[in-house]
């Protein structure tokens, strides 16, 4: 996950999401679930992916219900269902 963390910090988001996703298949009862989740959400926000994105928060929500970034990717959701609507 440490690579994934620094490609994310270098805004490489399109190699840091896969590494998140694989970091938390192939550890599904870390206690640093929470940590990949949002960097994989925050990822694929970034790159559009809003279903995936969705996927990830939907896990964090169960995980860590009172996650303050929540709220944060709750909006960032909205924001790219705009920006989707805008290019329909």
């Amino acid at each position: 996950m440490i690579a994934a963390i620094e490609l994310r910090s270098d805004n490489a988001c399109d190699r840091a999401a896969p590494i998140y996703e694989v970091w938390l298949e192939a550890y599904p009862t870390s206690r640093y679930q929470a940590t990949a989740l949002v960097g994989a959400a925050d990822c694929r926000l970034l790159l559009g992916d809003r279903e995936r994105a969705r996927a990830h928060i939907d896990r964090l929500a169960q995980l860590e219900p009172k996650k303050a970034s929540l709220r944060i990717f709750a909006a960032g959701l909205r924001n790219v269902e705009a920006d989707e609507s805008v290019v329909r």
